[in-house]
């Protein structure tokens, strides 16, 4: 293989010998991909970069919709407020296979998984770009880092200055206000900001939600050599929707309560080589309270409605050490472990009023070794033991091959696993009903962890300049023990003698080819398009019928005279099956919504205000993960101010 892409490069490199410099041209450089700072022509895996210009461009408001500007990401909401995202589809509502970060810390839920995104204590403003390796990534970020693993990166205390504002509102009752200060004191700097969001969800669905928050950073150096960067945060939200199983329609009210510290020290020892320590702790409470709008009828004829409640507390503390060292002037290595605590109260869930926890340890290492001029050569391994499946290791290797400087080729292939969840693995969800007692979900133990073999060829066109790239991919993954709900026979039950369970049920084998396109064709202008085309192949048709045919978006922008700007963002993705946890599965329709948004810039540029309005949906409605989920046209406008 070396060969062929030795002369492949030979039939298309120039007569001179090129300098590192010049391979690496002006391409976005991540950290994510390997936790080495490399330029994405040399991460080891296909990577997007969502940056600032892009976030302002979408409009979008809310941080899982901005993931549809990402090649294969579907993006859905099960509820107004409980958006579903997922890389290559199989998901459900709960992206158990997503592992999701901001600023490094893992937001992924240890209960039922996913991201409970309202309790966010951060806005689209917070942010200064978003970095998501579209693959596994176990190898570096560990268990459910499974299909693709999103990190967020918010923007530094550091460059923070002054005070910026923004206020929004619109139909579907949109409400956002947001004031954040940054500033300097001696040598610390630091931030401080909060907000207020609100959206009233699904037109005619109680699932609407509002949230207010406030989040913090300090960024400070204590010696030469040093760096402290301390986050901390915390959100109170109220929501309609509901997370109990109760039947389909659920008058419900949830109130929760989550806050978060983070603390990272890094310590330059050398030239590239460096030390650090990262420390969080978070927390997330839950209390919620749903009338069944389907009673079950009691044997004295009676016919009432019952009230269901839950109470969830999570809590976690984790720490992990980290070294990157340049021994040779070729290679770069980083090694690190991480120890995770979690603590978790569900009684509703799990059928018992004691604190369960669980424990992971980790050892991960990663290193690149320039083999010749134009070939990089990389790989890692996480070691990983968990309190719930035991041990495993996900290994990854890959070749990066710059053909020219505008041209690298990418080879590389991975096996990651995914840890059951607590819920897989012992649920016992007992919904009481007066007289009867219905086992809604009960855990079935034994999981064995579910398995992806990931094999990947990438192409990436970035010429000298920044006004041009293309990013071609093609995949072959092989999931493997998939963990899913089943029915079976429980003993006692009167849901017909049976309940729902986990299991490992079978394979899935999925094929694909992506391509992302950047181009800035003129001046002012900038265009993104981003297309996938996939396919898969099991025994179980569900999850054939649950990964998109196709997945497309484009997000056009052009600044105009006068200090005006527009924007049209298209987004399509094939019909789907949406895999439910609870109740069988469901078909949605082929979703296609366009976006407008018109921006006028006014004031001088170190206080700029701008004055937007945006048209969401302006194709018309379409159904969204149910068919009782209508997303209708809407038009908010808002005003953002820096002074």
């Amino acid at each position: 293989m070396i060969v062929l892409l030795a002369a492949c490069r030979a039939a298309a490199a120039a007569p001179d010998v090129m300098s590192e410099q010049e391979f690496l041209g002006e391409v976005p450089v991540v950290l994510s991909a390997s936790r080495l700072s490399q330029p994405v022509s040399e991460a080891p895996m296909a990577t997007t970069v969502i940056d600032r210009e892009t976030i302002r461009a979408s409009g979008f408001r809310s941080i899982p919709d901005l993931l549809r500007l990402v090649p294969g990401m579907y993006v859905g909401y099960f509820k107004g407020d409980q958006p579903v995202v997922s890389y290559h589809g199989l998901s459900d509502a709960y992206a158990r296979g997503m592992q999701f970060l901001v600023d490094g810390r893992s937001i992924y839920m240890p209960s039922l998984g996913g991201v409970e995104w309202t309790d966010l204590p951060i806005s689209v403003d917070d942010i200064e770009r978003i970095e998501v390796v579209r693959g596994p990534d176990a190898a570096t970020y560990g268990s459910n880092s499974f299909y693709a693993v999103v990190n967020i990166i918010t923007v530094a205390a550091v460059q923070a200055h002054g005070t910026s504002a923004y206020l929004g509102g619109g139909e579907g009752g949109y409400g956002e206000g947001v004031l954040r200060h940054g500033g300097t004191f001696g040598d610390v700097a630091y931030s401080v900001g909060g907000g207020y969001r609100g959206d009233g969800g699904f037109p005619g669905l109680p699932d609407g939600q509002r949230a207010q928050y406030l989040n913090g950073a300090l960024d400070f150096h204590p010696g030469v050599a040093d760096a402290v960067h301390i986050y901390m945060g915390g959100t109170r939200s109220q929501r309609s929707g509901s997370l109990i199983p109760c039947n389909t329609n659920c008058a419900d009210n949830q109130a929760a309560h989550s806050s978060f510290e983070q603390l990272r020290w890094t310590h330059q020892v050398g030239d590239g080589n460096e030390l650090s320590l990262q420390v969080f702790h978070d927390t997330y409470r839950n209390q919620e309270s749903a009338f069944d709008a389907i009673p079950i009828p009691q044997p004295d004829g009676s016919n009432p409605q019952f009230q269901i409640t839950s109470n969830v507390r999570t809590e976690r503390y984790d720490v992990e050490l980290q070294q990157t060292l340049v021994p040779l002037p070729d290679v770069r290595w980083v090694w690190g472990a991480n120890v995770r605590h979690e603590e978790l109260y569900a009684p509703l869930f799990f059928d018992t009023q004691n604190t369960l926890s669980t424990e992971v340890a980790r050892a991960f290492a990663h290193g690149e070794w320039r083999a010749l001029p134009w070939l990089l050569v990389q790989g890692g391994a996480m070691v990983e033991h968990t309190s719930i499946a035991g041990s495993g290791i996900s290994p990854t290797v890959a070749l990066n091959a710059h053909l020219t400087p505008s041209q690298t080729v990418r080879l590389s292939v991975s096996h990651s696993t995914r840890s059951p969840l607590l819920y897989e693995d012992f649920a016992h969800t007992v919904l009481t009903y007066g007289a009867y007692s219905i086992p809604a979900v009960v855990g079935r133990g034994n999981l064995s962890p579910e398995t992806i073999l990931s094999r990947e060829l990438g192409y990436l066109y970035a010429p000298p300049g920044g006004s041009f790239s293309l990013d071609l991919k093609a995949f072959s993954d092989r999931v493997a023990d998939l963990i899913d709900t089943m029915r079976y026979a429980y003993p006692g039950s009167i849901d017909n003698g049976m309940t729902t369970g986990y299991a490992n049920l079978r394979r899935v084998d999925q094929q694909g080819v992506e391509g992302a396109l950047q181009a800035s064709p003129w001046n002012g202008g900038r265009i993104t398009l981003n297309a996938a085309y996939l396919h898969a192949a099991s025994p179980l048709h569900d999850y054939v019928s649950a990964v998109p045919h196709h997945v497309v978006s484009m997000l056009a922008a052009q600044r105009l005279p006068g200090g005006f700007s527009a924007s049209v963002g298209f987004y399509q993705t094939a019909r789907v099956t949406m895999l439910r946890v609870f109740t069988d599965s469901n078909d949605v329709p082929l979703m296609r919504r366009m976006d407008v948004r018109l921006a006028w810039a006014f004031g001088d540029p170190e206080h700029e205000s701008e004055l937007a309005i945006r048209a969401q949906n302006v194709l018309g409605p379409y159904q969204d993960y149910f068919l009782a989920n209508v997303f209708r046209q809407r038009l908010d406008v808002s005003l953002s101010t820096h002074f």
